[in-house]
């Protein structure tokens, strides 16, 4: 049975209890230790992903002190939490102001999270390329501002990094869409656009065929995104991706990332 099928049936707590073992290794009590993917960056130290349709989860980072994390762990059981889980829960000011006390300075990260079940088709001319059918001709390097490294992108053109696909334009890579997280059991898109090149359908278009990718295969396929970038939430709205819920982070500047 295909994973599209399958996630359509999971509830979105169930769905955002995948993508947060997607997202972050845990260590063997549970706790967050750091990003998946090649990154590998320090865990934040308080995720609280919120359901759509009520419901959610809670993780604590490893360098949380353990009497710190169960008063949040508590903090966190006995609030209630908004309905709209894009609302921010008043909770999360309490518990910010504790890991600011122990941990030093500390910001507040949130955004939404989706799942692809199925999605809207549409076309574009942009000449696209992705890892079932690469093409005879070798991929270009990315240009610098996309970050890759000449090994990272042989591990990615190469399989080693899972699914992938890139948009072309007069000859070089102008966005690309590919698992900056990755699972046995789940995917979660990681998606860049050349600025020159943004605003043109191309993120759609690689995140599209991204996830026909994963759709045909025995993973869930996940997109996220921060509250600010409302580029990539009109991204997941041309895509017709399921909203599954929103999450809330607690963490240094370097370990409060968003995937897309």
């Amino acid at each position: 049975m295909l994973r599209r099928v399958v996630a359509s049936r999971l509830s979105a707590i169930e769905l955002l209890r995948i993508e947060m073992d997607t997202l972050w290794i845990r260590d063997d009590e549970g706790r967050l230790v750091r990003a998946g993917g090649l990154a590998g960056a320090p865990a934040p130290h308080l995720v609280i992903a919120c359901a759509a349709g009520g419901g959610h989860l809670l993780a604590v980072g490893e360098r949380v002190p353990a009497r710190l994390a169960e008063e949040m762990k508590s903090l966190v059981a006995r609030s209630e939490l908004p309905r709209d889980p894009a609302t921010r829960p008043p909770v999360l000011s309490h518990c910010q102001e504790l890991l600011a006390d122990s941990l030093g300075p500390i910001e507040v990260t949130s955004g939404p999270s989706y799942v692809a079940e199925s999605m809207s088709p549409f076309g574009w001319t942009v000449e696209i390329r992705t890892a079932r059918e690469p093409g005879a001709e070798p991929l270009p390097l990315p240009p610098d501002v996309a970050g890759w490294t000449e090994e990272e992108w042989r591990m990615l053109t190469q399989g080693a990094l899972g699914p992938w696909a890139v948009a072309l334009a007069a000859g070089q890579i102008v966005s690309i869409c590919f698992c900056a997280r990755l699972t046995g059991e789940a995917a979660e898109a990681g998606v860049w656009t050349h600025p020159e090149f943004r605003g043109r359908q191309y993120a759609p278009a690689v995140t599209y065929a991204w996830a026909q990718q994963m759709l045909t295969s025995a993973r869930h396929a996940f997109y996220s995104t921060s509250a600010e970038n409302l580029a990539s939430q009109r991204v997941a709205a041309r895509l017709g991706l399921r909203r599954i819920g929103w999450t809330w982070r607690i963490g240094s500047r370097q370990t409060a990332d968003i995937s897309s």
